[in-house]
């Protein structure tokens, strides 16, 4: 929201959410295909100083097939920084994704090419320690010891309970990962 910045979003959030004692969260990226993953770091901040939430059971993390880009980069963060049930479907981005979409139009067929133009890895680094060359090199897509291709984070990431919508839930208005945390 151009009127709102996420940052003072999330605070008035948790101010109602302070002033309403409410003990369950239940944040929805099932139809987050991605943008900045960098805005979600004021929602982070903000559950690291209410451990009454961010305990198993209170928070909750709703994916899907439209889970994608820095979506799922946010859905890596929270399964690294908090405690949340993830639920839902199977996303349809791994971890270890490219992203930072740039964009041209053919000249003679005038159509649109999307093209990612950087890999986004799940590998962590401990604090203080740097990048080598390889391991830059590992960052923009090519394969390196610390980057390989076939690391973790690149199998689909499966959410802890898996729910499949179905059609007769769409025609009825019913969310069954939403069920499914009330349920709990």
């Amino acid at each position: 929201m151009e009127s709102l910045a996420f940052r003072d979003l999330v605070v008035e959030m948790f101010d109602l959410i302070d002033a309403r004692e409410v003990s369950r969260l239940i944040i929805d990226v099932r139809h987050n295909g991605g943008g900045d993953s960098e805005h979600v770091e004021p929602l982070f901040e903000e559950l690291a100083r209410r451990p009454s939430l961010d305990r198993e059971g209170h928070l909750f993390v709703i994916v899907g097939r439209g889970t994608y880009s820095s979506a799922m980069q946010n859905v890596v963060e929270f399964e690294r920084r908090t405690r949340a049930i993830f639920v839902g479907e199977t996303p349809s981005s791994v971890p270890n994704h490219y992203g930072q979409v740039a964009s041209f139009v053919l000249p003679n067929s005038r159509i649109r090419v999307d093209v990612s133009t950087k890999r986004f890895p799940v590998t962590r680094f401990a604090d203080g320690e740097g990048m080598d060359l390889g391991d830059w090199l590992g960052v923009l897509g090519y394969s390196s010891p610390r980057f390989p291709f076939d690391a973790v984070g690149s199998e689909p990431f499966e959410p802890d309970v898996r729910v499949q919508p179905t059609i007769t839930d769409t025609l009825t208005g019913r969310d069954p990962a939403l069920d499914a945390i009330l349920d709990r």
